[in-house]
Formats: structure tokens, C-alpha cells, sequence
């Protein structure tokens, strides 16, 4: 990847938290942190920025120090390991570490607790949630693996999807099934992967989606 640069720092600050992006103050709870960077690593990949608060206070932090919690971190409460590409931005006097966390090919990767309990996190939103039972279901048969990385076609089926949805609450998979024109598994994993996308939202242990709320203003 190329370098993360003052520009994307300035882009992601004005995106504010998302599917892809988590502004940290600092690396505090190694295993809050490594349940963030698994989540990441399940869903569509996205930034770790720490020196940054959620209020997008510039704070800064030293660079060594954080890299050593947030390795320590992913070693002792991630499983498999979670590679991070680390970059460092000096911006506006501070020191800011950017960690990288790309879509993992080979999901799922667990959170493990102090107990040694495994747990399955993605991210939602701005949210590190625990996996419901349809999202566990194609990340640990690796259905999810095949991710959509190409953006073109990321932006086509999107805007088919903001389309189909735009006119209806919600739909369930058989729904969008019939619609598009796919068979109930390739639906699944379109329509799981568009929630991780940010695009769609789906109920919890239902296969029932719809557009979520920022679609939906574009789409009215």
C-alpha cells in the first residue's frame, strides 16, 4: 500500500468514524483493541487512527510506545494473527500512528477474551459488534472470503442495490433473491457483504435488510 499521507488524514477526519475508520486516543485495553483490528479484519478492512479522539481532538501519542501495545495486543487476543501495516503522520505538531488493517482473505479471525473464550466481531458502522448467527455463519465457512474488492463493481452493485431498496422498508433474502436474479447463497453474501460495506443495514439473527439511513436520504 502506498503511504497514508496528511491528505487521507485530513479525509478520514472529515468522514468521521465509519465501516472503515476508528479514531483512538490511545492503545488503553489490549483486548478492546485487538477486538477492533479482528473486526476490521472480518469486514472491510479500514484504519485504526490513534492520537485522535472520537471528538477528532488532535492528541497525538508516542509512535514506539503504540506499536509495541498494539502488536502485544493482536499477539495475545487475536487468532489467527492480524497483519497491520503501520504509518506515522506528523500533523499539526502532533504525532499521529496510523494502523492499516486489511480485509483479511482468510476470515475469520477471533477475539479472545482473558478467559481464552473465542468471540467473532465485524464491523458495523462505527461499531465493533459481535457476529449474529447468519454473519458467523459465512465467515467461519469462508463464504465471505471472496471479498468484493474491486471498485467499480463495488459501485455498480450498490447503486442496484440502493435501486431494488429504495422503494421498500426492508427485504429478505428469498426478496432479493427472486429480484436479483441470484440463488439464495450468492443473495446471502452479497447482501452480508453490503452491510459491512456500510450500505445496507440487516436485523439481528433475521434475514431481513434495508437501506441504511444515510442511503436512504439519497435514494428519497
Amino acid at each position: 500500500m502506498r503511504n497514508f499521507t496528511e491528505k487521507d488524514l485530513l479525509q478520514c477526519l472529515r468522514k468521521g468514524e465509519g465501516p472503515t475508520i476508528d479514531f483512538k486516543h490511545a492503545v488503553t485495553n489490549l483486548e478492546k483493541i485487538a477486538r477492533a483490528v479482528a473486526a476490521f479484519a472480518n469486514s472491510k478492512g479500514g484504519y485504526l487512527i490513534i492520537g485522535i479522539d472520537d471528538n477528532k481532538d488532535i492528541l497525538g501519542v508516542k509512535i514506539e510506545t503504540e506499536k509495541y501495545q498494539l502488536n502485544k495486543a493482536i499477539q495475545q487476543f487475536c487468532s489467527p494473527i492480524v497483519p497491520v501495516q503501520f504509518h506515522t503522520i506528523n500533523f499539526r505538531g502532533a504525532m499521529i500512528l496510523i494502523a492499516h488493517i486489511v480485509e483479511s482473505t482468510s476470515k475469520p479471525h477471533f477475539s479472545i477474551n482473558k478467559k481464552g473464550a473465542k468471540k467473532l466481531y465485524i464491523r458495523i458502522q462505527d461499531n465493533c459488534v459481535l457476529a449474529d448467527d447468519l454473519f458467523a455463519e459465512y465467515l467461519l465457512s469462508g463464504s465471505l472470503n471472496n471479498a468484493l474488492q474491486n471498485y467499480s463493481i463495488i459501485q455498480k452493485i450498490t447503486e442496484e442495490v440502493r435501486h431494488t431498496f429504495g422503494a421498500k422498508a426492508s427485504l429478505t433474502v428469498e426478496d432479493y433473491a427472486k429480484l436479483s436474479g441470484l440463488d439464495n447463497a450468492q443473495a446471502t453474501r452479497r447482501l452480508l457483504h453490503l452491510v459491512l460495506a456500510g450500505v445496507l443495514e440487516k436485523e439481528v439473527n433475521q434475514p431481513v435488510f434495508k437501506l441504511y439511513k444515510d442511503f436512504q436520504l439519497k435514494v428519497a
